[in-house]
């Protein structure tokens, strides 16, 4: 690990944070070519019970976990198991028959899909499928099959009755004809349960976890485990985070949101997409190439985009496209997602960066990473 001195700002800037009381506590990794750069962990990992945070805490990664789905799926492509094209219906007969909402804000007639969902749709959230977002009318319908947004940790379903109730549902959109933030990962987890013969969390493992040699990463970790977690505070427990905030044992193993892991696994996660190491990579350079290239194209400019503007999205992550209109510094072809409860990952090919900024706050997250990311890239001068 480098002198972490160049990276004081970063550091005083977190621990301000923590002694304002702003933020419960973080954690923060960064690594460049393969070479950790800053790994520091700030506050309290419980502030109730007043343990404190350190490098090894875990935390709920929420949306962060579809980059695994996606890699996972790839993995799946690459040795023929499926292929981009494949029709949701062969693998899931219920989206046979699909319909889209004429009216998403007042309801109205529903009318026949003109096409099937693929699973280059599920991957690239075009296919009509979304998290009840675009009006009062289809909200209203997925609110009615309990599969409202951020469910993971309060829900009784399965996987299977996940995607079973998904398919009674209407689209937002014709498949392939614009873009909305969507459960799409859900539906690829089980079609990866199906094509596989194995419960997520073991598809998870034997494609992604144990290839990388990560062990620290996974839905629902052991007993010994949960005292790593970082909680948030028991204030914000209710708002974001539902009950008293803990990882149960849920049935659901979302490929959308479900993933709990330590910032220094996510980063060989990162880092396995960016390639220095091509002997611990996952997918082939073919299929790191295609995931992080523009998939979203004109839709990026639709009503159900909701990136900056100097922003697409590749496969699993967005995609930085043009420098300004963001306030980010990161080079065009930075790639990333956010977890809703308060995480973020990056990777910058160009700068040779990976960067994993974990926190249990949700409100003011993209605040803290933007903040980071602009001080890293000062601080390297890249």
């Amino acid at each position: 690990m480098t002198d972490q001195g160049q990276f004081d700002a970063i550091t005083n800037f977190l621990q301000s944070a923590v002694e304002t009381g702003e933020i419960p506590g973080a954690v923060f990794w960064l690594s460049r070519k393969g070479e950790v750069l800053y790994h520091n962990a700030f506050g309290w990992q419980d502030d109730k019970q007043r343990f404190p945070m350190t490098v090894d805490s875990l935390f709920r990664l929420k949306s962060m976990t579809k980059l695994v789905t996606t890699i996972a799926i790839l993995t799946a492509i690459e040795d023929a198991s499926l292929s981009l094209m494949d029709p949701l219906k062969k693998f899931i007969p219920e989206f046979g028959d699909l319909k889209v909402i004429s009216d998403p804000e007042s309801g109205g007639d529903l009318v026949k899909a003109h096409s099937d969902i693929t699973i280059y749709h599920l991957l690239t959230h075009t296919s009509g499928l979304c998290y009840g977002q675009g009006g009062k009318a289809i909200q209203s319908l997925y609110n009615d099959a309990g599969l409202y947004f951020d469910i993971f940790f309060r829900s009784p379903l399965s996987t299977t009755e996940v995607v079973e109730r998904l398919a009674t549902l209407p689209l937002l959109f014709q498949p392939g004809t614009n873009w909305a933030y969507s459960w799409g990962s859900d539906i690829l987890g089980r079609v990866l349960e199906i094509i596989d013969n194995k419960q997520l969390e073991h598809v998870f493992y034997e494609r992604v976890f144990r290839p990388l040699g990560i062990k620290n990463i996974g839905f629902s970790l052991g007993e010994k485990d949960q005292n790593r977690m970082a909680q948030p505070r028991s204030e914000d427990r209710c708002n974001y985070f539902g009950g008293d905030g803990t990882v149960d044992n849920t049935p659901f193993y979302s490929g959308g949101e479900g993933l709990v892991s330590s910032a220094a696994d996510w980063g060989q996660v990162v880092e396995s997409v960016l390639g220095f190491n091509r002997s611990n990579s996952l997918i082939s350079p073919t299929s790191v190439r295609f995931m992080l290239s523009d998939h979203a194209g004109s839709f990026s400019s639709g009503q159900f985009f909701n990136l900056q503007e100097a922003y697409s999205y590749g496969m699993g992550t967005y995609l930085k496209v043009r420098n300004g209109l963001s306030t980010n510094p990161a080079h065009i072809g930075e790639f990333g997602w956010w977890g809703s409860w308060g995480t973020h990952f990056w990777g910058d090919a160009k700068a040779g960066l990976a960067g994993v900024f974990l926190m249990q706050k949700a409100d003011p997250a993209r605040y803290y990473c933007e903040t980071i990311k602009y001080q890293v890239y000062q601080a390297l001068k890249c």
